[in-house]
């Protein structure tokens, strides 16, 4: 069965898994087993999860239209958000667990009240528009939300007055599949179809260097490593990892799975 979507808990003593049968499954990382409750599921593939950062919360969103909100301590079902829009394929809590980001098919992304499990009062100031599939706040404090997907494009948008802030055009109109922030906030890290990493300063919004993959395929995933030393990309088979910033220079190491 295909595996959609993967996420560590904040302490990385869980790592969940969201499957194309419509389940999450969890284990634990110390000692490899998985977690004793039953999976956590719904109708349909699930493509994102997403752990709240104090690790209470986790969300499950997909293909049935529903964002499901679980405690990964006990597996109850905490709160239902019915988005009411199309294929839901990407998730992120703010750093205080207040807020929930989504993006889907139909475009976005919207805003969340995780307490309420209802839309934002104050929703972001933006049209529904080309497919997100991917969303992320900045750290520490969640003052940027940063969305991508289909046309290829990172906008910005500043939480305090929900505005957009800025465009990050990469150059290519391939769609793009992840966005990630560095644990510093200072980087934003974007990849997808053509199989190109770019990078950018989030408050400038100048590009901040390229990184080639070499990949013939869609780039699927990446993330900074939690002290910001290294990044990782995934795709077409293979997991692309650079030291960052050694003598003014990336450094490429290159591991394939």
């Amino acid at each position: 069965m295909d595996v959609h979507t993967v996420q560590f808990s904040p302490d990385g003593a869980l790592l969940a898994a969201g499957i194309a049968d419509g389940v999450v499954r969890l284990w634990k990382v110390a000692d490899r087993e998985p977690v004793e409750h039953p999976p956590f599921g719904q109708i349909g593939a699930v493509h994102a999860v997403a752990f709240s950062h104090d690790g209470t919360r986790f969300a499950v969103a997909g293909a049935d239209l529903m964002v499901r909100l679980w405690n990964p301590a006990t597996g109850q079902l905490a709160g239902e958000l019915t988005s009411g829009h199309d294929t839901v394929y990407a998730a992120a809590f703010s750093p205080d667990g207040a807020h929930l980001a989504t993006g889907s098919a139909e475009g976005g992304p919207r805003l969340w009240n995780v307490a309420s499990c209802q839309p934002e009062d104050k929703p972001l100031d933006t049209p529904l528009g080309a497919a997100v599939r991917t969303v992320s706040f900045s750290p520490p404090d969640g003052a940027l939300l940063a969305a991508a997907g289909d046309d290829g494009v990172v906008r910005l948008w500043n939480m305090a007055s929900r505005q957009p802030v800025r465009e990050l055009l990469t150059g290519s109109d391939e769609p793009l599949r992840a966005i990630a922030f560095s644990p510093d906030g200072g980087l934003l890290a974007s990849a997808g179809d053509d199989g190109m990493v770019r990078l950018w300063d989030p408050v400038s919004g100048r590009s901040a260097g390229k990184l080639p993959t070499g990949c013939d395929g869609s780039l699927r995933a990446i993330a900074f490593s939690s002290d910001g030393s290294l990044l990782a990309s995934a795709g077409d088979r293979v997991v692309h990892r650079w030291a960052l910033r050694v003598n003014d220079a990336w450094t490429l190491r290159q591991t394939r799975t």
